[in-house]
């Protein structure tokens, strides 16, 4: 679980792994010793993390892609694109 109190990156200084994978999109808090810090910490000392994210990020995933620059629209925002759209199945007059 995401939210679990022993999680932990590291003991006594040592990494104790080498890749990470986060599949927890909607959670809000993690768990144990870890924060965004202490990814962004692993990543800086060589380690691997794959994130999934989705439409509703939980407020830990959106604080993680913000340690790494990124930046996550708000819950259920899209994007338009006025000049690069499906000729077929959309018109391209969006009134959004």
């Amino acid at each position: 679980m995401s939210d679990d109190a022993t999680l932990s990156l590291k003991k006594y200084g040592v990494w104790l792994y080498q890749n990470v994978i986060l599949f927890a999109p909607g959670t809000d808090e993690l768990g144990g010793d870890l924060s965004p810090e202490a990814i962004a910490e692993f990543v800086d000392h060589g380690g691997n993390v794959l994130v999934a994210g989705s439409p509703n990020a939980g407020d830990a995933i959106r604080d993680l892609a913000a340690e790494f620059g990124v930046e996550l629209d708000d819950p259920n925002s899209v994007v338009i694109d006025h000049l690069n759209y499906d000729v077929l199945g959309d018109s391209g007059k969006v009134d959004k």
